[in-house]
């Protein structure tokens, strides 16, 4: 997938990717773990576990399973996830197809590229290292890279587009958390068709199925 094949000239200068579901499928890391914590502390899950449950901050995505608001049995279960998730669970994480050309291609034609994602900084390091992706980006971010003046991934790329200074700047998600993280940051946004995301109808007009017709949709002929 070379541009110069495609015969595209990229419009954006800067390019942050999500990472789950976007580049990378860690359902199974994610959704095992949460299985054996649930197992683990006799939680009783009120809805499906599943692949569409995956790209809200994990606290939120725990609530929603399992209906509890107490804060001490949160904090315990928000744990024991990171223990079990950040030894054995991340190790679980495969590279979507094609992903890999994709970025290699863009790294190529120059395009800085970077990672904002809602997973924390430890299993992040962790995968990035573990598939050899990192030489690719220019940066990779987590909610928890700047500490607590930044708690949800639209404040999250805000702030990279401020200290950064990115124009020209687009952000590829797989969700419609990702698109409002977007408005939110005022960066134009790409919803990819492969990843955890239910929201399909709702992004026709930007929607790709494919890395090569993502690349496609970046630049002009």
């Amino acid at each position: 997938m070379k541009l110069n094949e495609l015969n595209i000239r990229l419009k954006f200068k800067n390019i942050i990717f999500d990472m789950d579901g976007t580049l990378l499928d860690s359902s199974n890391g994610v959704l095992n773990s949460l299985r054996q914590v649930f197992i683990d502390n006799n939680v009783v899950i009120k809805k499906t576990i599943s692949k569409k449950i995956i790209g809200p901050p994990l606290r939120e995505t725990i609530v929603q399973l399992t209906e509890i608001i107490d804060e001490k049995k949160l904090d315990h279960l928000v744990d024991c996830f990171k223990c079990e998730y950040d030894s054995e669970g991340y190790k679980d994480t495969t590279i979507f197809k094609d992903i890999d050309v994709m970025i290699s291609s863009l790294y190529e034609h120059g395009i800085n590229l970077y990672i904002a994602t809602n997973k924390r900084q430890n299993p992040t390091k962790k995968i990035i290292n573990m598939l050899d992706l990192g030489h690719f980006f220019t940066g990779i971010y987590s909610i928890d890279s700047f500490g607590s003046g930044v708690e949800t991934k639209g404040e999250l790329l805000a702030h990279l587009v401020q200290i950064f200074n990115l124009e020209d700047c687009i952000y590829i998600g797989d969700h419609i958390d990702d698109f409002h993280a977007a408005n939110y940051a005022k960066l134009e946004y790409m919803m990819v068709d492969w990843g955890f995301g239910t929201f399909i109808n709702e992004f026709n007009w930007e929607l790709v199925l494919t890395p090569k017709e993502l690349v496609r949709n970046l630049g002009n002929k």
